[in-house]
């Protein structure tokens, strides 16, 4: 019995497109980088945004004080700033992918927009840290801050978008082939008792009747040989 390929995986792909897009534009909205460390009996805690936001707070010996404020003077708005656009766009584009699947709509460019927004998924929080990392140095590194969630969602969703479009990219090579996107399923097997029964049905037309009163093998109705009407 020939079985069919199922293609019920690729409803998925516009779930793993939305996911990428949502883990994507959650980063914008976190830190960017920061510090958490303890010594001398004081604990200091240091948070900076993307937009150029930052905060930090100092606590130890009954004491406690914390202040935010934007970055002056630096080139760090205009790197957090390059990185929110890119990772908007990126946003954008992976829940055009997905709409496009769920849709069921041209799998080449949900493949293309999936890559697209992949890509600058990865490109904004590189911009971001190779850039102030070069404009202001020691700014991460040892004994400078660490790069934090707005880094390292980005790429997660990025590395999804990719998955998505990789996967997208296959399907489209299946329809190119002419195999259709949706469920396929397996041609049932016959009911065993019908299948007997049926077995029965051909045996029973192939066995031969004889005559009860000559013995001779039926032909027709009636006997050849001494024309007694046959009896089944």
């Amino acid at each position: 019995m020939e079985q069919v390929r199922s293609n019920d995986w690729m409803r998925h792909i516009s779930k793993l497109l939305r996911a990428s897009a949502v883990i994507t534009i959650i980063g914008v909205f976190l830190p960017s980088a920061g510090v958490m460390e303890s010594f001398y009996g004081y604990n200091i805690t240091f948070f900076f945004w993307y937009f150029g936001f930052w905060w930090g707070s100092v606590s130890g010996h009954h004491e406690t004080g914390w202040i935010g404020e934007l970055f002056s003077g630096t080139n760090y708005i205009a790197y957090g700033t390059v990185a929110v656009v890119l990772l908007v766009i990126a946003f954008i584009v992976l829940n055009v992918g997905a709409n496009n699947s769920r849709n069921q709509r041209d799998m080449k460019i949900t493949a293309g927009t999936s890559a697209v927004g992949g890509i600058l998924s990865f490109i904004g929080p590189a911009v971001y840290y190779f850039g102030v990392k070069q404009d202001i140095p020691g700014f991460f590194g040892i004994g400078g801050f660490d790069p934090s969630f707005a880094v390292y969602l980005p790429i997660i969703g990025g590395i999804l978008g990719i998955i998505g479009a990789i996967a997208a990219g296959y399907a489209y090579s299946l329809e190119i082939k002419g195999e259709p996107i949706q469920k396929t399923f397996h041609e049932p097997p016959l009911d065993k008792m019908a299948k007997e029964t049926q077995d029965d049905f051909s045996s029973q037309e192939e066995k031969p009747t004889f005559c009860k009163n000559c013995g001779t093998k039926l032909v027709g109705e009636f006997c050849q040989e001494c024309g007694q009407k046959a009896e089944f």
